[in-house]
């Protein structure tokens, strides 16, 4: 199992990349509030995800999970086409 963590603009993004994650074989799948103390995250996230639009008041959130080798690739794909950030 490959362990991964993936940031998102909000919560709703993140709990849709959760429900889509639920079709492969993941374990330990959760969605958490980014704290406000991961100041490094917070700015590498908010130059990220913000498409240049007016809104500042985004919430980051995270998605933590385990994936099964044979998904690892299916599920990257969906963090990648649902706008998410994979942490290094």
């Amino acid at each position: 199992m490959d362990k991964l963590s993936a940031y998102f603009q909000n919560e709703n993004d993140a709990v849709d990349v959760q429900t889509k994650l639920q079709t492969l074989k993941v374990d330990n799948l959760t969605v958490e509030e980014v704290p406000e103390s991961h100041t490094g995250i917070l700015d590498t996230l908010r130059e990220l995800l913000n498409s240049g639009d007016d809104e500042t008041d985004h919430t980051p959130y995270k998605v933590l999970f385990e994936v099964a080798e044979e998904d690892s690739n299916r599920a990257l794909a969906i963090i990648e086409e649902n706008g998410g950030y994979i942490e290094d």
